[in-house]
C-alpha cells in the first residue's frame, strides 16, 4: 500500500477477517436447501462467488491497519528530524 510517502505492506490473515465477515453477515445469506442464514461459508461460497466476503473483510481489517501506519510515520519521522 502506497499512501503519501507511506510504504507499508498490510499483512493480515485472510481467513481471519473472511470468517468474522461471514459470521457478522450469514443472517442475509438464503441458500435454497438451508435456513436462511444458516449455510455454511464453503456453500455460500460456491453459491455467489469467492468474491463474496473480500470488500467487508478489505473495509473491516485496512482502516485500523491504515491507522496504525499514519501513526508509525508520523511519530518515527518526528524523531528523525
Amino acid at each position: 500500500m502506497y499512501v503519501k510517502g507511506i510504504n507499508y505492506d498490510i499483512k493480515i490473515c485472510r481467513r481471519i477477517s473472511k470468517n468474522n465477515v461471514y459470521f457478522k453477515t450469514a443472517k442475509y445469506f438464503n441458500i435454497p436447501g438451508f435456513r436462511k442464514g444458516k449455510a455454511p461459508m464453503n456453500i455460500v461460497e460456491k453459491y455467489y462467488g469467492k468474491e463474496i466476503f473480500y470488500e467487508d473483510a478489505f473495509n473491516e481489517v485496512v482502516p485500523d491497519e491504515l491507522e496504525e501506519a499514519l501513526k508509525w510515520k508520523y511519530t518515527s519521522n518526528r524523531y528523525c528530524n
